[in-house]
């Protein structure tokens, strides 16, 4: 064999090495995104059967029919602050996660939306009073993105305004009826 014949093939197993190096490197990655994009989907299913247990949980449905019998009840303001965050505070959590990109809006739709909606319609001006009185633009601020997100959703599945699929006096009384109705097992 000549001496270049001997440095062509040795150049072409080391073209091949490279080549080899490059391909397990590609094929490496895309393991790997594979396996976040999955860790992700396995995740957000958690969080999801989370924040759904923690609403259904015995406790929290006593919780929401309380609040929900003192709404229909009293007035708002005559409502004890401790009974309305109690159920707030969910939709608070609800709220970042949904704005910290953990759980995706459909989910948290198709799951959530009613209530919350209903909720901040029932507790709206509570919040705005608490704001106002310390000051705070922030309280329950994650609340407040969450429902803005659901009733944007809410329009652009059902094809029509925001205006269009805001929630009635009506509704909410009759949402709150249903709550006061709950059982807690």
């Amino acid at each position: 064999m000549s001496g270049q014949t001997c440095a062509v093939a040795a150049m072409s197993c080391e073209m091949l090495m490279v080549i080899g190096t490059w391909l397990l490197v590609i094929g490496t990655l895309g393991a790997v995104v594979f396996q976040v994009a999955y860790m992700r989907r396995a995740l957000n299913a958690d969080t999801f059967s989370r924040m759904t247990n923690r609403w259904d949980a015995p406790a929290m449905r006593g919780r929401r029919k309380r609040l929900a019998t003192e709404l229909r009840a009293e007035k708002l303001m005559a409502v004890a602050p401790a009974s309305i965050d109690e159920v707030l505070d969910f939709f608070e959590d609800l709220g970042t996660v949904l704005r910290e990109g953990w759980l995706p809006i459909r989910s948290v739709w198709q799951s959530f939306s009613t209530d919350a909606r209903h909720y901040w319609a029932a507790c709206g001006q509570y919040v705005t009073d608490k704001r106002n009185e310390y000051q705070d633009q922030t309280y329950f601020s994650e609340f407040d993105y969450l429902v803005q997100r659901l009733t944007k959703e809410e329009a652009s599945r059902r094809n029509t305004t925001k205006e269009k699929v805001a929630i009635t006096s009506k509704m909410c009384d009759d949402f709150l009826q249903q709550e006061s109705l709950l059982e807690e097992s």
